[in-house]
């Protein structure tokens, strides 16, 4: 049973790593906003990585509107991103967006 959860847990981390929301959707319940929500606030936290898929941000990158591209891609419309952007801390778009999606869930 060990070697069980433990393929499991291989095959949850590729799935965050990937960003594979199929994988996630897979899984009663969850919906494509979900899983995208899952890989983004867990991603980070469990200590994975997207080596093909590295984010460039070069100094004229505003990171309000960057965050704001990582929330429309996640399917929020755009006066939902803004709503959710509307005082969100942080100087990196990572911070922005994880703030939004905090603020999401209340």
């Amino acid at each position: 049973m060990a070697e069980k959860n433990s393929t499991a847990i291989s095959d949850a981390l590729a799935a965050l790593a990937a960003g594979d929301t199929a994988r996630l959707q897979a899984v009663p319940g969850v919906g494509k906003r979900t899983a995208e929500r899952i890989i983004v606030e867990l991603r980070e936290k469990v200590g994975v990585t997207l080596p093909d898929q590295a984010i460039s941000v070069s100094r004229g990158d505003d990171p309000l509107s960057l965050a704001r591209e990582g929330l429309l891609g996640l399917g929020y419309t755009l006066s939902e991103a803004d709503e959710l952007l509307d005082g969100a801390e942080g100087s990196r778009p990572e911070d922005l967006i994880a703030h939004a999606l905090r603020s999401a869930r209340r």
